[in-house]
């Protein structure tokens, strides 16, 4: 690494480069060059404030063991142990330059200096070490190797894609993971495809994400601290600031803390070592386009799941409380039960078993009272934030119903777009103009009736009763045995409308049975009372119960599946003989439900019957679905 300060110093964030600054006047003054090196130098304050929260007046012992012997080694790729020969000179020169401008003690910077000494036979070890190698690491040596300049970029992306290599993981965590990308699938056990979801606009998401309270109160901190606001032990305001501060933003001292921690973090404000300054971030909210308010929205969703910030304190004070990727798992949960909600009785629950969950239950229950007497209740501040970022919406059904919390729509487009990063296809519904009865079957998957009836709704009053009912038949009949289940459901609240489709439908021996449950429904009788041609017989009752075994029982594990087959197939005479209907079926899934019922119902006279069936379906083939 060359370069001198000046020329550095030109390049840098404001903090560093006031320091660096500094640093070069110092070392003139002092008639001696530095002997550390200027990247380096600022690579190191940059590690130090962004990793563990210090600037240079914060050091204290122990400060530089962490930063060289752990962050250091994790984060800065080193090719070769010569590469990283300048960072021990290069702590030195900062010590003494805190020393002689008086940023620390001189008591203190011996401490440091000792604590030094210690660490430098071991800091080549630490930075070459493998098992501190990331992704990164590797693919550096991986370029090297090859003899790859990696100063010239257009050497390293040409290398990239002629060895086809997989970049995932190297673009950046989003809004739930600062240091590495977060599989979310893995974490939560998600399957590769999830129900379609309903989202606005951009333009629409971008306009709520802009009336977010947490936001707009960073902007007006940001305001009120304008060029240079000098602050007390390297980080907070004087006291007659903080009352200045509250009365300007309308707030207490409490919320005061919580913004002004948060404008840091989302680049609302800059620190330096005794002033701060307005941030990037505040002059461009909230009149930036669209998808730069919706990236700033999301960064700052990262911060206000943070543990910290919903605990309340210092994460070094968690002795026996683990609140790690609570946050995180709180939006999830939202997120997939975004139209019900979740009542914020029961998000309290989730947080505290998640934090006590490695505790024995009597010292859960004391440690638990203690840290709420002191802190308050993790999730009363976690939905607190949430809820004045704008990420969710707490309802109350009734004056004594407990309050539900919901996820925002700028919520569930952030978390959508994580899913989509960690291989989960969520797809987002057209316009209902443009929606087909697949479309729809897509929704009623995901099992969730409120949105299904929501897009029932407006998707009939689009095509039509009729339209609709012929739609949704035609797509019954030609789907699989699922679409068959969700069609017809759909179909039959179509209501009266839908009759005249139903009588066709009677002549489709896939759909017959559907239509004459759903005639005799719309008749207002029960099917012992249906006349002749709406009464079903035992192929038709055969053929709703294949259908229904079928569509459900496949996905199920062993124990659940036995249990739906009970509860299909009741133990008794009359079940053994729909079996011996039912393999004379023309239906494609007749085997396999032949099959998944012989080798897990648990009647064993129900099984056997099944068996024998089964083996007499061998001799036939399906003609029709």
């Amino acid at each position: 690494m060359v370069g001198t300060f000046d020329d550095v110093a030109e390049m840098f964030d404001d903090s560093a480069k006031a320091v660096l600054t500094e640093l070069r006047g110092w070392a003139d003054r002092a008639g001696r060059p530095p002997g550390g090196d200027a990247d380096e130098a600022r690579l190191l304050l940059d590690l130090l404030h962004d990793h563990l929260g210090l600037g240079l007046t914060d050091l204290a012992v122990g400060d530089l063991s962490e930063l060289l012997l752990e962050v250091y080694p994790r984060k800065v790729t080193v090719l070769e142990a010569e590469d990283a020969a300048a960072v021990i000179p290069t702590v030195r020169d900062l010590l003494a330059f805190c020393r002689d401008t008086g940023r620390l003690s001189k008591a203190k910077v011996t401490r440091l200096e000792t604590e030094l000494e210690g660490i430098e036979p071991r800091f080549a070890d630490a930075v070459m070490d493998p098992a501190n190698w990331g992704p990164a690491r590797s693919l550096a040596q991986s370029m090297a190797a090859d003899g790859v300049d990696l100063s010239d970029q257009s050497a390293v992306d040409r290398w990239i894609s002629e060895n086809d290599h997989d970049l995932t993981g190297f673009e950046g965590a989003g809004p739930f993971d600062e240091d590495e990308t977060l599989d979310l699938a893995e974490a939560f056990g998600l399957p590769d495809r999830l129900p379609p979801l309903r989202l606005p606009g951009d333009g629409e998401l971008a306009e709520a994400a802009r009336a977010s309270v947490l936001l707009n109160r960073a902007r007006r901190l940001a305001d009120w601290v304008g060029e240079r606001r000098d602050i007390a032990d390297g980080y907070e305001l004087e006291a007659d600031d903080v009352a200045d501060a509250t009365a300007a933003l309308g707030i207490d001292a409490g919320e005061l803390a919580h913004v002004w921690h948060f404008a840091e973090h989302t680049e609302f404000l800059s620190w330096h070592d005794t002033y701060v300054t307005t941030g990037p971030s505040a002059g461009d909210w909230p009149s930036a386009d669209d998808d730069e308010v919706l990236d700033t929205w999301q960064m700052a969703l990262t911060e206000v799941l943070s543990c910290e910030q919903f605990a309340g304190v210092d994460p070094d004070e968690q002795t026996r409380l683990v609140f790690d990727g609570a946050g995180v798992a709180i939006v999830m949960a939202l997120f997939l039960s975004r139209a019900e909600g979740i009542p914020a009785v029961e998000l309290h629950e989730m947080i505290r078993d998640g934090a006590t969950a490695d505790l024995p239950p009597d010292l859960a229950d004391r440690s638990w009272s203690a840290w709420t007497e002191e802190h308050g209740d993790p999730a009363d501040l976690l939905l607190a934030c949430l809820r004045d970022l704008g990420a969710v919406e707490l309802d109350r059904p009734s004056d004594d119903a407990a309050p539900l919390v919901r996820l925002t729509p700028p919520a569930i487009w952030t978390v959508r777009l994580q899913l989509e990063q960690s291989g989960v296809d969520v797809p987002i519904l057209p316009p209902a103009q443009e929606m087909t009865a697949a479309d729809l079957i897509a929704v009623a998957e995901g099992g969730v009736e409120e949105e299904m009836d929501a897009e029932l709704t407006a998707w009939v009053e689009l095509r039509g009763a009729e339209a609709a009912a012929d739609d949704l038949l035609r797509t019954a009949a030609t789907g699989s045995t699922a679409d068959r289940l969700f069609a017809t459901t759909m179909a039959t609240r179509i209501g009266a409308a839908a009759e005249p489709r139903w009588r066709e439908a009677l002549d489709d021996p896939r759909l017959r049975p559907y239509a004459k449950v759903a005639l005799a429904e719309l008749a207002g009788i029960q099917p012992p009372d249906a006349p002749a041609e709406l009464q079903p017989t035992p192929e038709d009752l055969a053929w709703l119960l294949t259908d229904s075994i079928a569509a459900t029982c496949p996905v199920l594990d062993p124990d659940e599946i036995a249990e739906q087959l009970r509860e299909a197939l009741p133990p008794g005479e009359g079940p053994q003989h729909l079996l011996d209907v039912m393999w004379r079926l023309d239906h494609p899934d007749v085997m396999e439900v032949l099959t998944l019922t012989g080798d897990h119902h648990p009647d064993k006279k129900i099984a056997k019957a099944a068996r024998k069936a089964a083996f007499k379906a061998t001799s036939r083939k399906p003609t029709t679905r």
